[in-house]
């Protein structure tokens, strides 16, 4: 289960 890590990256792409 890896999704919370690519949510994780992805929240913190879009924050950028």
């Amino acid at each position: 289960r890896q999704q919370t890590l690519l949510n994780e990256r992805r929240s913190k792409e879009t924050k950028e």
